[in-house]
């Protein structure tokens, strides 16, 4: 069975990613060339249905309706936000 997750945010990964697993909190971020930091993870999601996932399984986006509202203004933004990088075409 396939899961199903809502992204309803982003965020920055924050120490509470170690409450799970020690180390994964060092492991969402690096460096750049430039010594800027890069934040690899950071959105924050509903699960609609259970599911296993494991790497290299596809994922498929859906986008919400085109309305001109304030989320829909708000998604856009988020859109262009660089954890969403790849994640959306």
């Amino acid at each position: 069975m396939s899961a199903i997750v809502e992204v309803t945010g982003l965020r920055n990964p924050c120490k509470q990613l170690d409450d799970y697993h020690v180390g994964l909190l060092a492991a969402v971020l690096d460096r750049d060339a430039q010594g800027n930091l890069v934040r690899k993870a950071g959105i924050m999601g509903v699960v609609l249905a259970g599911g296993e996932i494991r790497p290299g399984d596809a994922v498929a986006v859906e986008l919400p309706p085109r309305r001109l509202t304030s989320g829909w203004n708000r998604f856009k933004a988020a859109e262009n936000h660089p954890l969403m990088q790849g994640w959306i075409a």
